[in-house]
């Protein structure tokens, strides 16, 4: 699994741009307001059914937070993403 982290000073929306440009499929925004709170913003992308994808992981999970399934992110909690990404190592890796 390759992560990548910016901490550039470079704006949140060109971070994201770059990010879809290499073509990632989860994008993980942790803003200040994330930070306070523990938690991420998690973004699907280049996915062929992006509903069902958010369903299989809000299943994972437990919930969407504070997203719904036709969103393009939703929230969850630093110990949630890393439990759902463990599990995806372990399927498909």
């Amino acid at each position: 699994m390759h992560v990548d982290t910016d901490t550039s000073a470079r704006s949140l929306g060109k971070k994201i741009r770059e990010a879809k440009k290499k073509g990632y499929s989860f994008i993980a925004v942790v803003g200040p307001k994330d930070a306070e709170k523990k938690t991420l913003q998690l973004e699907i992308h280049h996915q062929r059914s992006p509903e069902q994808v958010r369903q299989v992981l809000a299943d994972r999970v437990g919930g969407l937070g504070d997203g719904s399934l036709r969103s393009k992110s939703f929230e969850l909690t630093g110990e949630a993403a890393r439990n759902l990404f463990n599990q995806l190592e372990d399927e498909y890796m």
